[in-house]
């Protein structure tokens, strides 16, 4: 094989691993991209199994794309940060969702407790009762 041939050879095999490399990088980013948007989507009626299988495919992508960060170009690494912050926000919202969800019922419980327990409401009690300052006073 002459100089010329094993030269294009070269170069030809060199750009496949760039183009490979490439390729790579863009599934990850996409499957990144495919999670995210699956969070913002429906993240609000995930059950807590569903949470902890996203947790780990998130991460599973989050680490092939660090495996291969030497490849990123700035406009990758842009868009991943855009990924990242969508997906804490999605998360977040969510959080916020069930916390509140939680906060209703549990304020629903404890009117249903106050009305058995004191004949209505916690208000009504301390106020036709002289007010919390002498609710322990018999005692």
């Amino acid at each position: 094989m002459d100089k010329k041939a094993f030269l294009l050879l070269i170069i030809i095999f060199a750009s496949l691993c760039i183009s490979g490399c490439t390729s790579k990088v863009e599934r990850n980013i996409n499957s990144l991209e495919t999670i995210v948007t699956d969070v913002e989507e429906n993240g609000d009626n995930y059950s807590v199994k569903d949470w902890d299988q996203i947790n780990q495919k998130y991460e599973k992508t989050i680490d092939r794309i660090a495996a291969s960060s030497d490849k990123l170009t700035p406009e990758q690494n842009r868009e991943i940060g855009r990924l990242y912050a969508r997906y804490h926000k999605a998360v977040m919202k969510s959080a916020l969702n069930s916390l509140s969800d939680y906060i209703d019922a549990a304020d629903e419980q404890l009117k249903g407790y106050s009305e058995e327990m004191f004949g209505g409401d916690w208000d009504s009690f301390l106020e036709d009762n002289g007010g919390i300052e002498n609710l322990f006073d018999d005692l």
